[in-house]
């Protein structure tokens, strides 16, 4: 919620989130759903070297750079949280809202990347 008493409601429901988008900014609205289903395509990718001992660093960037899922993967691991909120979304509400999670998960949204690649932990800054 903020101040002006307007919000935005994440949903699990895609249609219902982008409704309540769309009452702030119809553009953001259609960008959150192809983010989302942006994200939704590189999820397979992401799930496949949860289980498995991380490759050394230049085999694991020649394997994503093997697909377009590899390589939309390779864009987003360099940028920052808010550096992808912002390559996406034009209206504050909704980068606030979505910067919400960054905050949630104690993550600086300036940070590139969110986890360092093979450490298995988050990186903070301090």
């Amino acid at each position: 919620m903020f101040d002006d008493g307007d919000f935005i409601v994440s949903y699990k429901d895609i249609d219902k989130t982008c409704e309540s988008i769309a009452r702030i900014c119809p553009d953001d609205a259609e960008a959150y759903r192809r983010f989302a289903q942006q994200a939704a395509a590189l999820i397979p990718l992401m799930v496949q070297g949860m289980f498995v001992p991380p490759p050394p660093q230049g085999m694991f960037w020649s394997l994503l750079d093997q697909s377009t899922e590899g390589r939309t993967l390779m864009h987003i691991m360099q940028k920052s949280m808010l550096d992808i909120v912002n390559e996406h979304f034009t209206h504050d509400k909704t980068k606030i809202h979505l910067m919400r999670s960054a905050a949630e998960l104690l993550v600086n949204p300036d940070d590139k990347g969110s986890r360092r690649r093979g450490s298995g932990r988050c990186r903070y800054r301090r």
